[in-house]
């Protein structure tokens, strides 16, 4: 990687790198022919009055033996024709080419960078926000051996109690209207709750969580032998611990206001808990997910024995990715 001095003076190239833990980008500055007088051997290996300390190492540069690295917190050093000799300048990146220079764009120019570099703290073009400092929350990297699991392997995880927005209902979910209308009131109350949080007085962004369904029959023949008509289930959304109650009732109210949905007055709040659970990931359409539910009830049975209700967490959008892409965590309650 080189570096291409932009100034009045004949071009020269030499090297740049990435320094120190804090990825501050230093340069191999050079003593440009009839330029500064060369230093001797001693002044290559230690700073001088007019030099900083260096926070790197001394080496030649790969087009002369007289160079030595500068790097500065934030700083680079520019010798070009605006700045003079052994000026130091907040360094800037501008336009996305990657420049790095000094304040007055009279710097150097980066190329073939391999992967992009951090550049430590830096002067910002961008205008700061004048709105409240927003906090993100990701609950799903939070809780990442909950919502995150291998479809390698089935694991025995502990699922602890959260709070849920829950409808109940039962019938085909490929065919019902009612689940459909579930579905929809679930997820416009949870975005609702989501941007209340985000636009008011709590400055709080999270992401909102996937889509959960609890599936079960009064037969369970009927629901081993795949008769959907039968089935009864709970589809629901965990909201986090964070948002207050209050705040759930006002986005009910507003999309109550902005829609006329058929299943808002069905939800519910409220906390679920499974405890020890078994579950794996599952990749492909949901008619394939047989052979994976047997692998997740073979483990339960040579450990204990099953409980509770067959657990679904949906984390694709059906509407947008492959069938053969989809990724549900298949989980199931155990003794």
């Amino acid at each position: 990687m080189f570096a291409r001095q932009r100034s009045a003076m004949p071009l020269h190239l030499f090297g740049a790198e990435q320094l120190g833990p804090q990825g501050f980008l230093g340069q191999q500055r050079l003593l440009q022919d009839g330029g500064l007088p060369a230093p001797d051997a001693s002044a290559q290996t230690q700073p001088t009055t007019e030099d900083p300390p260096s926070t790197g190492h001394i080496e030649p540069s790969p087009r002369t033996n007289r160079a030595s690295i500068i790097a500065l917190a934030g700083e680079v050093a520019c010798e070009c024709l605006r700045c003079g000799p052994a000026s130091f300048r907040p360094a800037i990146r501008f336009g996305p080419s990657g420049y790095l220079g000094c304040a007055q764009k009279t710097g150097f120019r980066l190329y073939s960078l391999p992967r992009p570099i951090r550049y430590g703290p830096v002067q910002s073009r961008r205008r700061p926000s004048s709105g409240p400092l927003v906090q993100k929350i990701d609950l799903k990297k939070e809780l990442k051996h909950l919502y995150q699991p291998s479809a390698k392997e089935v694991v025995q995880v502990d699922v602890p109690t959260f709070r849920f927005l829950m409808i109940d209902g039962e019938g085909d979910p490929n065919t019902s209207q009612k689940y459909a209308e579930a579905v929809e009131a679930l997820f416009s109350v949870s975005y609702a709750a989501k941007f209340m949080m985000k636009k008011g007085a709590h400055g709080i962004d999270y992401a909102v969580m996937p889509l959960e369904g609890l599936w079960w029959s009064d037969d369970m023949s009927s629901f081993a032998a795949n008769d959907k008509s039968k089935w009864k289930w709970t589809m629901m959304i965990m909201q986090p611990d964070f948002l207050e109650e209050a705040v759930i009732r006002a986005a009910i109210a507003e999309v109550k206001r902005k829609k006329a949905l058929a299943a808002i007055d069905s939800l519910r709040l409220e906390k679920f808990a499974e405890g020890s659970c078994a579950q794996i990931l599952h990749i492909g359409p949901f008619s394939e997910e047989g052979p994976t539910i047997q692998r997740v009830h073979d483990f339960i049975g040579a450990r204990s024995a099953l409980a509770g209700k067959h657990h679904e967490v949906y984390l694709s959008d059906i509407r947008r990715a492959d069938p053969a892409k989809w990724k549900t965590i298949i989980r199931q309650p155990m003794e």
